[in-house]
Order: structure tokens, then sequence, then C-alpha cells
């Protein structure tokens, strides 16, 4: 899945080019080959960057010797730094000013995965640039494409993927999560037990912690279940330490906020190691900067160092093609191929100025390496350099460099959506058919199970398969629909009575009969309203038959307890679902029923209904998986839909008659980021004979 930049046979060679770069890089200005000036006649400039980190010695010394070979280069750009200290300000605000000056050329930051997700909401609004080294894959798959966002890092789904093929190199079978509750964690809880699957290993339990105890007990838990690795995804060197004390020394491999200078110092732990951001040792970055300040770089330094690099570039770029604004000339250069290290250093910066000046345009390399940049989606970056490295008695070893290029698969933000789902399940074409009642009617039970503005995504699944039912010749007598209807009318909403599943699509709520508000029901209305019986409070219930097929489709978040019932703090169980249906097929209450969860982790809910005759569930994920949303709107501030449903829709809509298997085949092999599943087959029916115009051809 990733490749070693270097084997033991090429390492002593690689060291003395290094060690050439470490002398050149520490004296730049011997470095500046003679050559012909074409800046000579070129008017100097500068351009306000907009900083929003910390003010701390290590970015701010980064920056200052970036502006320093900027000089040495005579380049007829040069930086104006405006820093903000990302501490102390408040961060909307001042991105909402920045993103709004047209003296600022560029943003770069932050150092939080939160506040970076602020500053480019601000950006997105304006399409003022943004550098950032933020690596949650749910930022880039937002961003990465829409033109201003320029990732210098890969998302964090290539370190959960890092992580776990370390894991499996050492032999584990079985691997469990432990990651901080927030953004950063985010990506690795959403892919870690995809990828695992994928790698051919069991997750066994994904868990988030929100303080340094719950770190320690989430470490216990993970062990007891019998996992041969841990995979910890810390907050910072508190929980790191605080595991590491409690005794509890297991297989385990951390994610790179443990690599820092707060961690190291504190102890001298054995098997204490993981992975961590880069740059690509073959720049000589990291070399050339241990030279100079007698440390190597932590953790985004390089990809600082570059994006000042990357936009005083651009910036003389744009003055020579005055028809392009900033993000065309970032793309520009970005979408060349560097094939030659070193592009950082000021010899070299000067050459790239001087190709600018002449009309040209250089394919430039930068501090994290070759600055590999997709042809179709420039703005976030393919491939990035991570150390695996381990904490040995007091002192730090790097053990490899390791990227995934050369790998067969597409990095960057695309590696969520460009991984191949291999695990698909098998069902037998043989199974002999079960036998039903000829069918005389359909109903349908369409449920939005979240409600505010937040969760948009949810009630706009909803809608559309409720419009793609009547479509199909549904009536509203025969459509059960429950939903919180709070986003026609919310006052976020800009386009008052419009509620799209995609950016440009139709108003789904067009001529919409809602049964049931969700926030009046509890767990117990559900039940009544399922059970068939109906009264003055529950006018509209399931009145299937014995010969009618029940379209089931649910919407909403949910944890490895249960489906999450709105904001009660209430789950629908497995077990409670069981009992559902079990009764309903008791009662022949219907002849089959398709059972559609668009929900994290409800493979695990549909797992427990396993054996009810007549009964199908398809899901968006199985039991330790989150599902992924899709479709970000940056006017609406919400993802309008998700992947999974996005998927379904759109082919039941093209494809109202194709067998079961054709459907679970269609989700599977698209829905990307988690393992769509299809469990009680055997308890259905064939599912190669089995149809979907049985629920949806009804015209």
């Amino acid at each position: 899945m990733f490749i070693s930049l270097f084997s033991l046979s090429k390492r002593c060679l690689m060291l003395l080019l290094l060690i050439v770069l470490c002398f050149a890089a520490c004296k730049d200005d011997d470095l500046i080959p003679s050559s012909s000036d074409n800046t000579a006649d070129i008017e100097e400039t500068t351009i306000k960057i907009a900083v929003i980190l910390p003010r701390d010695t290590l970015w701010e010394r980064t920056i200052a010797w970036a502006q320093t070979n900027l000089a040495l280069a005579n380049a007829f750009v040069q930086p104006e730094i405006e820093w903000y200290d990302e501490t102390t300000i408040d961060v909307e605000s001042v991105a909402s000013e920045l993103a709004n000056r047209d003296d600022i050329a560029c943003i770069i930051g932050c150092e939080t995965f939160e506040n970076t997700q602020t500053v480019a909401y601000k950006c997105a609004k304006t399409y003022k640039p943004m550098f950032t080294f933020c690596s949650s894959a749910d930022l880039a798959r937002a961003f990465a494409q829409r033109g201003f966002y320029w990732g210098l890092r890969e998302s964090d789904i290539t370190q959960c993927e890092m992580l776990l093929s370390l894991a499996a190199l050492e032999g584990a079978q079985k691997v469990s999560l432990i990651a901080t509750d927030d953004l950063y964690g985010q990506t690795f809880v959403d892919w870690f037990a995809f990828q695992a699957t994928e790698l051919g290993m069991t997750p066994t339990s994904v868990a988030t912690f929100s303080s340094v105890d719950e770190s320690v007990q989430a470490f216990k838990e993970a062990y007891e279940t019998g996992c041969d690795y841990i995979i910890v995804v810390p907050s910072g060197p508190e929980e790191v330490l605080a595991i590491s004390e409690s005794g509890e020394y297991w297989n385990s491999l951390y994610a790179d906020k443990a690599a820092t200078t707060a961690t190291l110092g504190e102890g001298g732990y054995v098997n204490f190691e993981g992975v961590a951001a880069s740059a690509d040792p073959s720049s000589g970055f990291s070399i050339a900067y241990k030279a100079h300040y007698g440390e190597l770089p932590v953790p985004g330094e390089a990809e600082l160092y570059d994006a000042v690099m990357i936009a005083c570039l651009a910036a003389a770029y744009q003055q020579m093609h005055t028809d392009l604004d900033m993000n065309d000339a970032i793309g520009t250069l970005l979408n060349t191929e560097a094939t030659s290290q070193g592009g950082w250093i000021a010899g070299n910066m000067r050459l790239y100025f001087e190709e600018i000046a002449a009309g040209g345009t250089p394919a430039i390399s930068g501090a994290t390496g070759l600055l590999d940049f997709s042809s179709s989606n420039y703005t976030t970056i393919q491939y990035s350099t991570y150390t695996h490295w381990m904490y040995y008695f007091g002192a730090m070893a790097n053990l490899d460099y390791l990227s995934r290029r050369s790998s067969d698969r597409t990095s960057s933000y695309l590696a969520g959506w460009e991984w191949n789902n291999s695990k698909s399940q098998t069902f037998d074409e043989n199974q002999t058919d079960a036998t039903y009642t000829t069918l005389t009617g359909n109903w349908a039970v369409v449920i939005a199970a979240s409600s505010t503005w937040t969760n948009y995504r949810h009630q706009a699944d909803a809608l559309e398969f409720y419009q793609m039912l009547r479509a199909q010749g549904y009536d509203d007598d025969h459509i059960i629909l429950i939903m919180a209807d709070d986003l026609a009318y919310n006052e976020k909403n800009p386009n008052p009575g419009v509620v799209c599943r995609t950016l440009d699509g139709d108003n789904l709520y067009v001529d919409v009969r809602i049964d049931y508000d969700l926030n009046d029901l509890t767990l117990e209305d559900l039940n009544i309203i399922l059970s068939g019986t109906a009264d003055a409070d529950h006018p509209v219930v399931l009145g299937s038959g014995s010969g009618d097929n029940v379209l089931f489709f649910w919407s909403g978040h949910g944890t490895t307890s249960g489906l999450v019932w709105n904001d009660t703090g209430e789950y629908v169980t497995g077990e409670m679902l069981n009992r559902i249906f079990t009764r309903l097929s008791d009662e022949d209450r219907f002849r089959k029923m398709l059972c559609i969860t668009e929900t994290c982790y409800s493979g695990g809910v549909a797992e427990k209904c396993e054996g009810i005759p007549g009964i199908l569930f398809l899901t968006a994920a199985n039991g330790q998986e989150t599902s992924k949303a899709d479709v970000l709107s940056e006017d609406l501030g919400v993802w309008m839909t998700n992947r999974f449903s996005s998927v379904l829709l759109e082919y039941l809509e093209a494809n109202p008659s194709r067998t079961l298997r054709e459907l679970y085949l269609e989700t599977f092999n698209k829905t990307l980021g988690s393992h769509v599943m299809m469990y009680n087959s055997a308890n259905y029916g064939n599912v190669y004979l089995n149809r979907t115009d049985e629920y949806l051809a009804i015209n």
C-alpha cells in the first residue's frame, strides 16, 4: 500500500547527497548560478501574505528563512507578512476580514483543524487563495475542487492507512482504534474500519475520547478486545504520557501529534512509535534546517516554507500573465511535473523567477518535495512523505521514510474516494428462491431521524426518496413521511421554501405531505405507527397486509449503540427493530420488506434482525464503519447529501427495475469510504432473481 523511499542498499548514496545539500543550503548565496538575469528590468513588488498561526519561534524562523532565501534569489516579488496570532484572535472575524481584503494576496493557516475549517469557509465566499497543511479528510473533500484551497499535505486517510499497514506488516489480524473526539481524530474514525477491512484485518473496536482520563480508559478497553495492535490518535502529549504511565503496555502505533517535543521530553518508553508527516529527505530541507537551527523541523514547517515560496512565484507569474488571477497562477505552476529536488534553495528559486520573467512556466519543487499535484485536481497535493519514528530509551529514531508515491492508487483527498472496495459480499446464485403470495400493493415508510440545519442532508435525502416514490406511482396514502420539517423556512436558508440535495438540483420541497413532525414523536410513537393500529394521536399508520411489499428508508445518525432518534439521547437498537419487524412478520403485515438504512454503523442494527423471513437489509456501512457525507454547499454551510444515499437514489431513479444484486453492486462500488452491506438474504430469497421493481415500478 505504500513504499519505502530508501532501501538499505541506497542509503549511503542518499546520505552523501544530503550532506552535500546540507552544506550547500547553509550558504545559499554561493549556489546562485551565473546566468542572464531576465528580471533586471522588472520592477520589484511585494505581496501581503496573511499568516494565521501561533506566534511561535518555529513558525517565525521558517518564514524568516523563506524571506531570506527569496531575497538572495533576487526574486522580483517579495513577501510582506501580516501575522495573526491564532491563540489570541477571533479567528472567524479575522478570517472574514482577510477574505474580503483586496490587498491580501493569500492566507496561510491554521494550526488547529477547527480554525482551518473556519478560515476555509470564509475564503470560499471570495475565492481568496488559502494555503494549509491541515490534513482533515473532510476539509480536503469539501474544498479541494473549489479552486482556492491549496493543501500542501495529504489527508490523514493516508496516515491512517500507513499506521494500519505497519500493523499488518507486524502480522496483526485484529486492530482497534482510539482517537481524540475532534476534527483531527474524525478522519481516523471515519476510515479506520474501512481500511482495516480492505487490508485484510478485523477491526475489533473504535472509540473516541475527550479527556486524558478517557484516553487511558479507552486504551484499556481496546486492549480487552483481544486485538493485536491499537492505533492511537492523541490530541497532544498529555494523552500519550498518561497511556504510557498507566502500565498498559501493548502493541500500539501513534499518529503524528504524538511525535512532539513535549511528549519526547518526559519519558523513556521503549515501545513508543508511530508515523508523522515529514519533508521528503531528498529535498535536503530537513538536514539543512538542522544545520541552521540545531534541530529537525516539526511537521508543518516545510509546508509553511513552500506556501510562502509558491505565493511569491504565483504573484510573479500573474504579473507576467495579467489575464490570470492568483488561484489560476498557483494552479498553473503546481500543474507542472518537477523532476529534480531542492527547488526551495535560493539559487534554484532564482532560476524559477528568471524563467517566469522570460515567459516560461517552471516545473517547481519545494521543501516538502516534488510538489506532486494532479493535473485534474491540482488544489491538494497527491503525495506526502511520512517518517516511521520510534522513541527508544530517550532518543528519537527515524526508522524509515514512507510515501504512497508509485502506489496503484491516487492520494491526497482523492485517497478517500478512489479506494477500490475489494471486500464485497458474495451471494449464492443458485439459492432456491422463496415462494411468496401475489403482490397486491406497496407501502413505504420514509424517516429522516435528525433535526436542525446542521443535519440538512438527512432530510434532503428523505425528501428525494419521497419524490422518487411519488414519481414511481406511489400516492401519499401509501407513504408515511416522518421528518422535522425545519429546513425550508429555516432562518439560515437563503432561499426560503427550497430544499435541494445537490448544488444545482431541483427543489424537493414541492407538493410534500409530511405525516409526522419528528420533534413530536417518541420511540413509542414510532412503534405505534408501525403497528398499524390508528388512534387520535396517530391517525396515519402502516396499513400494509399480507400481499403488500414495504419499502423502509431511514436517514440519520448512528452509533454502535443503534440508530439515533433525533437529539433525545435514545436509540433504535437492533433488538428493538427486531421485535418490531418480527411482530409485523408474525401478523402477516407484509409480503416482502426492503429496509435501507443510511447511518453510521448501520450494519450493526441489521445484523440483529437476521432470521426474520421476507426482510432484506441494505446498509450504508457495516457495524464498525461510519457513512460519509457528500456535496458541501458553502452558501448553505452544510453537507447536502450522503454518499450512499446519493449513489442509491441516482441509480434507482435511472434504473427502477434491476435485480437486488445489481443494486448492491452499484452502491457497493460507488459508496467509497464504507462497505455497503446486505443482510438476511438467506431468509429473503435469491438476490439474483428478486428485483427492485417490486418496490418501485408500480405506475
